[in-house]
């Protein structure tokens, strides 16, 4: 696969975008995608999500969290660690409720 950010981008835009479960070789691909192009949100963000959709946040966070670590730009780590608390905020919620709500 060429080493470009926006072909990585355009496949995990299709993946977003069906119902057919990826295979490892997938995600093997498009992990390398933010490997070599943790600067770009496009590629980074896109992979998280996925993730997500997956049921995988923990892998969600440290994707965001190597990209986050890895560029220079201003906007794109603060575009990092605006997704990460957009993903945190469902687990804390449950996390809080879970701990408000007394044993029977």
């Amino acid at each position: 696969m060429p080493a470009l950010p926006s072909v990585y981008q355009l496949f995990a835009e299709i993946w977003l975008q069906t119902d057919i479960p990826m295979l490892r070789d997938d995600v093997i691909l498009l992990a390398a995608g933010t490997r070599r192009f943790p600067q770009h949100a496009d590629v980074v963000l896109r992979m998280a999500l996925l993730q997500t959709q997956r049921g995988q946040p923990q892998s969600a966070f440290q994707i965001i969290d190597y990209g986050s670590q890895r560029t220079i730009q201003p906007a794109v780590y603060h575009a990092y660690r605006r997704f990460y608390e957009e993903l945190r905020r469902p687990i804390d919620a449950t996390t809080t409720e879970d701990s408000s709500t007394p044993p029977e």
